[in-house]
């Protein structure tokens, strides 16, 4: 159920884990920032997964810049809603949890 992105899970509560699966599998789950909160996604993989986020920007969803390719640590502006995406870029079945972190 959380494959395609309008069936994100949600990741208000700070923790999901879930498993890439099959090969190629992509993964996202959402949450809701206010203006000037410190956030931080957190990718922790078996194998080599990685982390993309996205927010929700005049009707379009664009993807926020990563820390690395398992971590995205900023600052909200404006607020909004995120879109996070995990993925193999090796196609690798796999499982993993992704962690949100907002001070």
């Amino acid at each position: 159920p959380n494959d395609p992105p309008d069936e994100a899970d949600d990741l208000s509560g700070g923790c999901l884990s879930g498993t890439i699966a099959p090969p190629g599998d992509e993964d996202f789950a959402a949450f809701q920032l206010s203006d000037g909160q410190d956030y931080d996604v957190t990718l922790a993989a078996s194998g080599d997964g990685n982390v993309v986020l996205y927010k929700w920007y005049q009707g379009w969803w664009t993807q926020v810049a990563s820390t690395s390719p398992t971590e995205i640590h900023h600052v909200s502006q404006g607020g909004g809603y995120y879109l996070t995406l995990v993925y193999s870029p090796g196609q690798a079945v796999q499982s993993y949890t992704v962690s949100l972190t907002v001070q």
